[in-house]
């Protein structure tokens, strides 16, 4: 089962029960035509392909060792 992850607007810590969920990469407010991948049991929200093609290249370089979002890249 797939666990959705949903961030603040503003890149703070993660919060699933938060509804107002944001880009993986840029950050920008989710519409309800928003993509998501999942990876590792997770579903990950982007805002355009252009950011989902960015986090597949290299997941690791935007998630922590428990698959929780960074707030900035490594």
């Amino acid at each position: 089962m797939e666990t959705p992850v949903a961030w603040r607007v503003g890149g703070v810590a993660g919060d699933r029960t938060v509804s107002a969920a944001v880009c993986v990469v840029c950050k920008a407010s989710l519409g309800e035509g928003a993509i998501r991948v999942r990876y590792e049991g997770r579903a990950y929200p982007f805002d355009r392909l252009a950011c989902k093609m960015t986090f597949a290249e290299n997941p690791d370089r935007w998630l922590d060792a428990n698959g929780e979002v960074l707030s900035e890249p490594r």
